[in-house]
């Protein structure tokens, strides 16, 4: 698809709860291929926003829960397969995702590289630990199709100044012309 993206309507706002966004992904969620010869990103993601300052986001049985509260995705092509939760770990947010009886498990789910954990006591304590609020000036953002969607799930939060835009509507194939809200 080709898209067109407001660049203009974060500079005197902040991405809104669903907005699909395009941003500068952190180097570690990139492929090798996606990276310039400094390992700095050259390519733009683009997910939609399920997380804001001061939320507190969690996964939990295939649905996505925002403040305690289950929300309704009919943009979701499928459930996540794995329960999430971000939680304070190392004096930082980490993203953490279960299944299997397992946290950050490489061979069980997606996980970038520098949240694996691959000692059990390590993912003993990702699994105790409690869920923690996005801590401000950061973004949740996560693809629709949840099982192959390699995301904030797994590589965690955007700071602010990594949004470059909204998507605002696919202009091509013309077969799929609509607003993308």
């Amino acid at each position: 698809d080709l898209l067109i993206i407001n660049k203009a309507v974060y500079r005197s706002s902040d991405p809104k709860f669903q907005d699909i966004v395009v941003f500068r992904p952190p180097s570690y969620a990139c492929e090798p291929s996606q990276l310039d010869d400094k390992g700095e990103p050259k390519v733009d993601f683009i997910k939609r926003c399920i997380g804001l300052p001061g939320d507190l986001i969690e996964f939990k049985g295939g649905d996505l829960y925002r403040n305690g509260t289950r929300v309704e995705e009919g943009y979701r092509t499928a459930p996540s397969p794995f329960d999430y939760k971000l939680v304070e770990h190392k004096g930082q947010p980490w993203p953490v995702t279960m299944g299997f009886g397992m946290a950050n498990n490489r061979q069980t789910s997606m996980i970038a590289p520098k949240f694996e954990a691959t000692d059990p006591r390590e993912m003993k304590e990702l699994l105790d630990a409690p869920a923690i609020k996005i801590p401000a000036g950061f973004y949740m953002m996560v693809g629709d199709n949840r099982p192959g969607s390699y995301d904030g799930r797994a590589w965690g939060l955007i700071p602010r100044e990594a949004v470059v835009g909204k998507a605002e509507a696919i202009w091509f194939p013309f077969s799929r012309i609509r607003r993308t809200h």
